[in-house]
């Protein structure tokens, strides 16, 4: 999945659901299951998600006791695979609800596929 297509799918989860995408967020976070070791960073600018998407996620974050997470001015940095989780949780909410951009239902179908 490409960083653009990160990106938007926050963005664009930020701008249809609201305020209930920090709720959608924690439901995530519940059902996250961290495996043992230490997996990469991965940074998260809010210039690259907005505003709307930073704060939700970060509020979703400090609220979850699942998984630490390191906030800098401006960026957080949450472990791969959690990173990976919570896209694709959106990413099939976003598909399922109609929301999801030509590409993101292009990457959705491929991923069904297993390309």
């Amino acid at each position: 999945m490409s960083g653009v297509i990160k990106n938007e799918i926050l963005a664009r989860a930020a701008q249809v659901y609201g305020l209930n995408l920090t709720e959608m967020l924690h439901s995530a976070l519940l059902i996250y299951r961290r495996r043992p070791g230490l997996g990469d960073l991965v940074w998260i600018h809010e210039s690259a998600v907005g505003r709307p998407a930073y704060w939700a996620l970060a509020c979703a974050l400090e609220a979850s006791t699942v998984e630490r997470f390191y906030p800098s001015p401006g960026c957080l940095q949450v472990r791969e695979e959690l990173h990976w989780h919570i896209q694709r949780c959106l990413h099939r909410a976003l598909v399922r609800d109609g929301y999801a951009s030509g590409a993101m239902r292009d990457l959705a179908f491929g991923g069904d596929l297993g390309l």
